[in-house]
């Protein structure tokens, strides 16, 4: 998680993600086992068990539904949030396509191109099953609080 921390040092100043924007934090995401595990730590909230989801199509049901660990605009988690969040940056110059009123088909948002290390991630990680955190935390409500973009 250290190296997307080191390129978000770099992205973010010129990111349209600014703090008290939250359009991705109504999209899916897919986290692993292990990071619902760090979450856990960070949160104290046991992650629920869960049958593991591999597919976008499994996991975009949870498109335009708030992420558990929204609080108020901002991020609850942030520093436990899992690797999806951290790669996730909007390199236009506005956050108009991050709207999730826009069909994801139709949603052009620039993002940095970061397939590769994304790959490598999912790939080291793949045994240990992905599914969304709104499917491992239910609930959210963390104990701890973070802080956001």
């Amino acid at each position: 998680m250290k190296i997307a921390d080191k390129i978000a040092s770099v992205v973010v100043p010129h990111s349209a993600c600014k703090a008290g924007c939250s359009y991705c934090c109504h999209t899916s995401v897919a986290v692993s086992e292990l990071e619902a595990q760090i979450i856990s730590e960070a949160t104290g909230i046991k992650p629920r068990r869960v049958e593991h989801r591999q597919s976008r199509e499994e996991i975009a049901q949870y498109h335009r539904q708030p992420c558990p660990f929204l609080s108020k605009g901002s991020c609850s988690i942030y520093d436990a949030r899992p690797m999806a969040c951290r790669l996730m940056f909007n390199l236009a110059d506005s956050p108009y396509y991050c709207n999730t009123d826009i069909e994801p088909e139709d949603s052009h948002v620039t993002q940095l191109n970061l397939q590769d290390l994304e790959f490598a991630y999912t790939g080291t990680f793949l045994s240990s099953g992905f599914a969304d955190i709104r499917d491992f935390f239910p609930e959210g409500r963390p104990r701890k609080s973070g802080k956001g973009r």
